[in-house]
């Protein structure tokens, strides 16, 4: 890895991003700041972790990391695009997740790294910024609700890449060492979510539906998710709208009543908090034919 990032100490007067090193503009940085994760910071604190990024090219093909391995650095896409690729047990190749533009992508655990269930491969040249290791842990010692984000993001991979495995063969899922076994009732809660995300899905009604308490569903998803079980039902909501409007034939409306959202205005909200943009934007930018 390289030198150790700069200190994170805020910096005197001036309200525009601070340029990074490895050739990033403050432009590079104008979705990124709107990610409600890097929102919640000040503008100095923002101007402090500019120099942490460097821009970097990436040609179609590439392949970042395979099954198996760590994925070191965090990326930050500002043009192409990336998928993720799961394969089963008789050689099968499932996508498993798409990294578009303005998208950002890690897997670590806070001050961890975790071995990924897929290979990461550039399907369209790419221009992104990069975050190293050393970076990103001090980012998290400086920034504590930085830590959480990562841990649901990561969580929600590995939990989804090892659901869509078990679908697809019909193997046991198990999540890697530092997140132990997902117990039968959090899979069965993934597959009522999925088969169900249109309706007024409550931790209640997805108890109900499994078979398990609710306080006692409540308590397994904080620990093998990280987060509550509204948290991730959103994620899951918000994801699976991303994926309906890369479609040309769905539009905002659609997309927002089908994975269960009673109003546009409410998806679009919620969209916006999550991604840093407005739906209507992300179906321009990524929707097929569009």
């Amino acid at each position: 890895m390289g030198p150790d990032p700069p200190a994170f100490k805020e910096k005197d007067g001036g309200q525009e991003a601070a340029q990074g090193a490895g050739g990033c503009r403050p432009s590079d940085f104008q979705h990124l700041w709107r990610m409600d994760v890097f929102r919640r910071l000040t503008v100095n604190q923002r101007r402090a972790l500019a120099p942490t990024f460097s821009r970097r090219q990436l040609p179609a093909g590439a392949i970042l990391v395979r099954s198996g391995q760590v994925l070191d650095d965090a990326y930050y896409v500002l043009r192409g695009r990336m998928k993720a690729v799961l394969e089963d047990a008789r050689g099968r190749e499932h996508i498993c997740n798409w990294v578009n533009a303005y998208e950002y992508f890690a897997n670590h655990l806070p001050y961890h790294l975790v071995p990924v269930v897929y290979t990461l491969v550039v399907t369209e040249p790419v221009t992104c910024l990069v975050q190293g290791r050393e970076a990103l842990l001090a980012m998290f010692a400086a920034h504590p609700h930085m830590k959480d984000f990562f841990y649901h993001r990561t969580i929600e991979r590995l939990l989804g890449g090892y659901h869509m495995l078990s679908a697809a063969t019909s193997d046991h899922v198990r999540i890697a060492a530092d997140t132990g076994h997902v117990p039968p009732p959090v899979r069965a809660a993934l597959d009522y979510i999925t088969l169900h995300l249109k309706a007024p899905i409550t931790l209640k009604s997805t108890a109900d539906a499994v078979g398990i308490d609710r306080a006692r569903l409540s308590h397994l998803f904080r620990r093998h998710t990280g987060g509550t079980f509204r948290e991730f039902l959103v994620r899951q909501r918000i994801e699976t709208a991303k994926e309906l409007m890369r479609r040309r034939d769905v539009n905002v409306s659609e997309a927002a009543y089908r994975t269960g959202f009673n109003a546009p205005s409410h998806f679009s909200r919620v969209f916006r908090r999550i991604e840093g943009i407005s739906p209507s934007v992300f179906r321009k930018r990524h929707g097929k034919g569009m």
